[in-house]
This record gives structure tokens, sequence and C-alpha cells, in this order.
């Protein structure tokens, strides 16, 4: 995490995807200027901010994978018995 940032945990995640799309096109303005040392801080924020939303996905993959029970009993062709 980018030691400048707030906690990203606290942001909703429509505001984490606009902040991250807001940085990219501060990275893109950064890059028309030729400003590496302002790419190179942007590119690590915005991996903060990537970092989150993968983390948020995973979650919410692994809540419906967990609660629905409706493909519990299907066959699993990879398990003896």
């Amino acid at each position: 995490m980018h030691p400048l940032l707030d906690e990203l945990s606290e942001l909703s995640n429509e505001e984490v995807q606009k902040k991250h799309s807001d940085l990219m096109q501060k990275l893109n303005q950064a890059y028309g200027m030729g400003n590496q040392m302002l790419i190179n801080q942007i590119n690590m924020i915005m991996e903060s901010y990537q970092e989150e939303l993968n983390k948020r996905n995973k979650k919410m993959f692994d809540d419906l994978a967990g609660k629905d029970d409706k493909w519990k009993d299907l066959i699993d062709i990879g398990k003896k018995k």
C-alpha cells in the first residue's frame, strides 16, 4: 500500500473504481508531460487500488461460491469413491 493513501477498505466499490479511473486519466497526463517520477508514484497508487478491487472481487466470489448450495451435490469427476 502506498504510504500516502488512506485506508481503502473504508471506501465503497464505486468510490474505489472511480478513483482508479481518475488515476488512469492522471497517469495519461503524466505520460504526456514525460514526468517519470510522477508516473512511478501514480503507478504505485493505482496498484494499491487494483489490489483492493481484486481483494473485494475474490471475497465476493468466495461468498457466492460458499453460500450457494444448489451445486453441492453435483458429481465431481475428479473424485474417486
